[in-house]
């Protein structure tokens, strides 16, 4: 599911970009950089995450990748990298657990490059209402990420209790990653 319904429109996202640098913020056991690497995926993958013990599980996974993906042990709220550092930031099944998913929310957006693209998870259904202020109502979904500078919101229906979104950061793209 997630080489079809991940990759697939990450990959389309930066159709055109030489050398993509992509985060994945809460990267867990590294399942998006998995997804992305079984594909076409011709960039780089930084992957961070607040366990270490999910860290050190992508770590197993990836290894057959070598240097293509870093694993990183930080907090999301506060990423230290620069702004517009990436061609493209994820953020799967996890944002509605951060403890500050709004600071998170535009942490992400400040790494994005312009023209870049953003992919996460929005927690419906529910299991939605047990996270007052965390999850994003559906309704509400386009309108944060246009808070944020994102525009050209897509959002599918994605797994049980999810909706997928990928948007784009204002501004133009660049073409070399």
């Amino acid at each position: 599911d997630e080489d079809w319904f991940v990759a697939r429109p990450l990959l389309q996202a930066l159709e055109g970009v030489a050398c993509p640098l992509v985060l994945d913020v809460a990267t867990g056991t590294g399942r998006l950089p998995l997804a992305l690497l079984r594909g076409h995926f011709s960039g780089q993958i930084v992957g961070l995450d607040l366990s270490r013990g999910m860290l050190r599980q992508a770590h197993s996974k990836l290894r057959p990748y070598g240097e293509r993906v870093a694993l990183l042990w930080q907090d999301a709220s506060h990423l230290p990298f620069a702004e517009d550092a990436f061609d493209a930031v994820t953020c799967l099944e996890s944002l509605e657990f951060m403890p500050r998913p709004q600071e998170t929310l535009a942490e992400m957006a400040r790494v994005l490059a312009p023209g870049g693209a953003l992919m996460l998870t929005n927690r419906v259904g529910h299991e939605a209402r047990l996270l007052p202020g965390r999850a994003i109502p559906r309704t509400a979904l386009s309108e944060e990420l246009s808070r944020h500078g994102l525009r050209d919101v897509e959002v599918w229906r994605w797994q049980v209790n999810y909706d997928l979104a990928l948007a784009r950061k204002d501004g133009a793209r660049a073409t070399t990653g």
